[in-house]
């Protein structure tokens, strides 16, 4: 074609040049057109490099369809691609319906692609540094509830279980928001005063008489566990209980040390090592916030590692 330069016209358009008939430039030039003409004939030739190729690319859509129109068909073996782009929703009740329809075509094998376990974590804020203003929780000990015992009856449950085979209750005085407390300890006796708020937030005691080397024997017991707060956690009982034990498969402990309304105060151990977190989460048991409160930093950072890790998180 080039050695016939009156046959075509150049046009320059967006940086490239076209070739165009010389009479109509808005024409393909009667070159190009005959060499479509054998690539076309050559492409229906199952012998020729043109098949090939053609048939070729197209085998990653020979088998592809929609979720809507694999409804009426069922296969071997699916393989479901679940992606549906950054800012379509994973926890409403359309994707669901949409994963089951995909899944259920399936008769005996299923392979998720790019698939992403649904879990709290999914728009969870990670913060490796304290809020401007973050709870202190770790002066309460007991939570008191609003069921038909009195504060001195539940105070007295506690006492029981946390004092056992180290101090005997001996009687136990009621004030407005102060509980008294009388204990025979090593053959003697130590009273202890109980204050809460109007809250049912019940603080570590304080010493009124008696030995102060029993007393801080003591205040090791008085600590607030997910026993105490396990009635409280509401949505994310079920989700705490199976986040501990894959953490304790790591040797990581988690404690829950206040349990509120929206928000939790948790601890973490390992070894020798704590820190403390404030999660909060709303009514459908997404957690929005996962944010470092105090000890170590190099602990925090290792388990926000393994949620990551776990549940899928980019």
């Amino acid at each position: 074609m080039l050695q016939h330069p009156e046959q075509y016209a150049e046009i320059h358009k967006d940086g490239k040049i076209l070739f165009r008939d010389a009479k109509d430039k808005r024409k393909l030039t009667h070159f190009e057109k005959a060499y479509r003409d054998r690539v076309l004939k050559k492409l229906n030739v199952p012998t020729s490099e043109y098949f090939k190729l053609l048939n070729a690319a197209k085998v990653k859509f020979g088998w592809a369809m929609t979720v809507n129109k694999g409804m009426a068909y069922s296969f071997e073996s699916v393989y479901f691609n679940t992606y549906q782009g950054e800012n379509r929703g994973k926890t409403n009740r359309e994707y669901f319906k949409w994963i089951y329809t995909g899944v259920s075509s399936g008769l005996h094998r299923v392979e998720l692609i790019n698939w992403k376990p649904v879990s709290p974590f999914l728009k969870t804020e990670f913060r490796a540094s304290p809020a401007a203003k973050t709870p202190n929780k770790r002066n309460v000990i007991l939570s008191l509830s609003n069921r038909e015992q009195t504060a001195a009856e539940q105070l007295q449950c506690y006492l029981k279980t946390r004092l056992s085979g180290v101090a005997e209750i001996l009687d136990i005085a009621s004030r407005d928001y102060l509980e008294m407390v009388t204990l025979e300890m090593n053959g003697q006796k130590i009273e202890l005063f109980f204050d809460y708020n109007g809250k049912g937030e019940m603080k570590v005691p304080r010493l009124k008489s008696g030995e102060e080397e029993d007393f801080k024997a003591l205040l090791p017991l008085f600590t607030l566990t997910s026993k105490e707060v396990s009635s409280e956690i509401g949505v994310m009982k079920s989700f705490l209980e199976a986040f501990a034990v894959m953490l304790d498969n790591q040797g990581i402990t988690m404690k829950v040390v206040d349990s509120r309304e929206w928000h939790l105060l948790l601890n973490f151990a390992e070894q020798k090592h704590h820190t403390d977190i404030h999660l909060w989460y709303n009514g459908d048991g997404k957690i929005s916030k996962f944010s470092y409160m105090d000890g170590s930093e190099e602990l925090f950072s290792k388990i926000v590692a393994l949620i990551k890790d776990v549940y899928v998180l980019d």
